[in-house]
Order: structure tokens, then sequence, then C-alpha cells
């Protein structure tokens, strides 16, 4: 299985969204140098690329590759969400080593609880109406294949290979803010193991380093709490045990935004867009 792979800095360019509803529609045959993203919510949508068919229904996602022809390849019945986007060859790549990436996920998969995949396709199609906003859309679809990696690796945490691991999930799942684990110090001290061990284990079971999956996690919860609360920006990075200005940084290496942008990317101020929109 191939793997879409890119990293922290990774310069992702949107170029054009939408939603559609077909009815008994082939989709056209076409070469592009630019992915296509599919996501289906509802009925059956049938493509194929390189020889590989895929039959997507509600929660499926397709990822096409650029510079190979696709398709479909019987009538589709189908709304789904389709957005393009282009990337530098030197900073991301189709591949099925996935071990020094660090955001990664399936060409293709499913997502069982794809709420937060669907807001921020949703916000993408609508800053993509406005004029002047290409930076909103680019960072929304930075945010957005980041939050499908990290909802697809999602999947492999909730099976660990290693029994010793599950209960190191579940505190992650059970533990909102992750008070008595700040550093990867820490958490070996609080699971009671050595740092190089507890390393081992991550890189066995979810492929990637104890720190690195802490600073996943915060910077999660922080967009929750951006989203969902009227927290300060610094309330937030305080609970999170996060100095201000180094949550700044890590806030806006994570999702390509500052927090501040965050907030008014997933509340915009509608009135205002609508009139910007208008005139």
């Amino acid at each position: 299985m191939k793997y879409f792979c890119f990293g922290e800095g990774t310069r992702l360019k949107h170029l054009m969204s939408g939603m559609a509803a077909v009815e008994d529609s082939v989709h056209i045959w076409r070469t592009l140098n630019e992915c296509e993203l599919f996501f289906v919510t509802d009925g059956d949508e049938y493509l194929e690329q390189d020889g590989q068919r895929w039959h997507l229904q509600k929660g499926d996602y397709l990822l096409t590759e650029p510079g190979k022809r696709y398709g479909g390849y019987a009538p589709s019945t189908a709304q789904f969400h389709w957005l393009h986007f282009k990337y530098p060859a030197e900073d991301a790549q189709f591949r099925e080593d996935v071990s020094a990436a660090a955001f990664s996920f399936p060409q293709s998969g499913h997502i069982e609880a794809y709420d937060s995949m669907l807001v921020i396709a949703i916000l993408i199609e609508q800053y993509f109406i406005l004029k002047d906003k290409e930076s909103v859309s680019d960072s929304l679809l930075t945010a957005l294949l980041r939050e499908l990696s990290s909802l697809t690796r999602g999947k492999a945490e909730q099976s660990p290979k290693d029994k010793r691991f599950q209960p190191i999930m579940d505190y992650f799942s059970q533990n909102p803010y992750f008070n008595e684990v700040k550093d990867v110090k820490t958490m070996a001290e609080f699971f009671g193991y050595s740092e190089r061990y507890l390393i081992y284990l991550f890189k066995k079971n979810i492929g990637i380093s104890p720190l690195q999956y802490l600073i996943t996690k915060k910077m999660q919860r922080a967009q929750e709490l951006l989203a969902n609360t009227d927290m300060t920006i610094k309330g937030i990075a305080s609970v999170l045990h996060y100095d201000y200005y180094y949550f700044m940084r890590l806030f806006r290496k994570a999702t390509g935004m500052s927090p501040t942008q965050y907030r008014k990317a997933v509340i915009p101020d509608w009135n205002s867009r609508l009139a910007e929109h208008e005139n």
C-alpha cells in the first residue's frame, strides 16, 4: 500500500475545491500534475488509477497520485468533497516506507468519525470563493492533511502491537491536559520505563517518538480549546504546560497558522466574509 508522506515544513499549495453530487455519472478520465482528494459523505463512487480500482462509500477517501491517469470505471451516485493541491516533489512523496515521515496517511482509507475533516473541508471551500485568501486556504489544507494523518494513525493506536503499550494509549485518551508528562524524561518516569525503552515502545507501536506524540496530542488539544472555548491563548499555553512563545512556535509549526488565525478560521466572522464576497 502506498502512503502520502510529508514533513513539518512541506509547503502545500491549495488550488481548488468544492462539493459535488452526482447521479449515475462516470468520472472523467484525466492526467494531472497535482493531487485530487476525494472524500465521500454519501452513496457510491467508483474510481480507478494506475490499474487499481476503489469503490468509495460514506467515510471513505482517495488521494490521486500526480502524473498518473485516473477516472471512473462505473457509474457513480454519490455526494463527495473534492480538493486539488500541489506540493514540492522534494518535500513530499507517495511511498510505502513511512518510517521517516513526520506525517503520513494511506492513499485510500476509511474514517469512522470524520467530523473534524468535514469542518476543515467546508472551511477551505468557503475561503476558496473569497479573494486574496490563498494563504488561509493553504494553511487550512495543511491542517486538513495533518488531521487525516492523525485520524488514520489513530487506528493503529487502537490496537498496539505490544500490550505494555495499551496503558500509555489509555492515559492519553483519558487525561485532557497530560499533567503528569511534560517531556520524555517525565513520561518515562510516570510509566515506569527507561527513556530508551519508552522510545522503543513508541517507535514499535505507532512509528514516532514519544516527544512527537506528546506534542501532536497537545496541539490537537489546543485546537479543540481554541475552537470550543473562550480561553485566552496564554491560558491554553499554560494548561498545556508550555511557555507562551514556545507554544506559539509549536502551534504554527503544527498547523501552519498562529492560534489567533486558527480561531478565526474555525469560527469565522461570517457577516464580514459575506460582505467582502458581495463587494
